[in-house]
């Protein structure tokens, strides 16, 4: 894990990656106030995994990391699930 933010006791969120067999991907993982679990991520293909999160609110939160070949990669959640933001 690279980054963690929260809002609360009951909402934190800690991302990073994990190696696969044929590539990186990134990992999320949320803590509800009693146990750990892990969120789908919405990659591009291979990512370089998530280096950044932050937090404000139960349903605005941030995750920057990459992909490719130095490709940004933002990801939005919005209090249901995490989805790619278009990014320079």
């Amino acid at each position: 894990m690279s980054g963690v933010a929260a809002t609360s006791a009951s909402d934190a969120w800690a991302v990073g990656g994990y190696p696969t067999s044929t590539a990186d991907r990134a990992l999320i993982e949320h803590w509800n106030g009693t146990q750990w679990c892990r969120v789908p991520s919405p990659e591009p293909g291979t990512s370089d995994g998530l280096t950044g999160v932050a937090a404000v609110s139960p349903t605005d939160a941030w995750a920057v990391g990459s992909y490719g070949t130095f490709k940004t990669l933002i990801l939005h959640w919005d209090g249901t699930a995490w989805a790619k933001v278009p990014s320079p």
